[in-house]
């Protein structure tokens, strides 16, 4: 097909831009015109790699897999779990949310070569965010559904430690959950993005412990900040 397609037009220097229309028109007419392994309307993965590999790329079941020479630099080193994930995404987003929100205030100009670069950017990281706030709030909503009615003793522990965060970290996001197992004991975890340090999970322990714990580790990420908070 592509070779009766691509083939030069006899005489096309004397002839008018309407005549080597129709040529092709009759050109692509006259091809066959399925291509070999096409799922509905779109080519199969495999027919993409075998195309791919012979043209000296790395083929698209590689890309789609990670499974790449960049693959060891493409991914930060610092994720390792669904919270340091988060971590990572909340930043990269606010980091290209900040450079967009630069050029619709006008301190930037739109025809920066980067521009372009900065609004896909926050495109696909927003798509992405959406869908795991998405996932987040319906795995909070199921396990709210499944969880015991609090105890006298968990809702005094929260609201202590309620008093102790509005005093030395307002703003703070924190939260506590039972075990997975229900075994009597409790998780933890707090996000001090807005305070310039990063999310912390507390280990599995008896409630009374987990709540000095989460003082312990709170006042130590007070105490030695990253760059990069409120």
């Amino acid at each position: 097909m592509s070779e009766n397609i691509t083939r030069p037009i006899i005489g096309i220097e004397n002839r008018t831009p309407q005549e080597v229309f129709d040529i092709m028109v009759a050109r692509i007419g006259a091809s066959p015109a399925p291509l070999p392994n096409v799922v509905g309307d779109k080519p199969s993965i495999a027919s993409l790699d075998e195309r791919m590999i012979a043209a000296g790329m790395i083929p698209l079941s590689d890309l789609l897999s990670g499974e790449t020479p960049l693959k060891r630099w493409m991914a930060h080193t610092g994720v390792s779990d669904l919270l340091t994930f988060q971590d990572w995404l909340s930043r990269r987003y606010e980091e290209f949310m900040r450079m967009k929100v630069a050029y619709e205030l006008g301190d930037k100009p739109k025809d920066d070569e980067l521009y372009e670069w900065v609004l896909s950017h926050c495109g696909a990281l927003g798509e992405v965010v959406a869908n795991f706030r998405q996932m987040k709030e319906r795995m909070a909503d199921a396990a709210s559904a499944a969880a015991p009615v609090p105890t006298a003793e968990f809702t005094s522990h929260m609201e202590s430690y309620r008093v102790f965060v509005a005093e030395v970290a307002p703003r703070l996001h924190w939260k506590v959950w039972a075990a997975v197992g229900n075994s009597g004991l409790y998780e933890g975890g707090f996000d001090g993005w807005r305070h310039g340090f990063g999310m912390t999970q507390l280990e599995a322990a008896p409630l009374p412990e987990l709540m000095d714990n989460m003082r312990s580790a709170l006042r130590a990420a007070l105490s030695s900040p990253m760059e990069g908070g409120e």
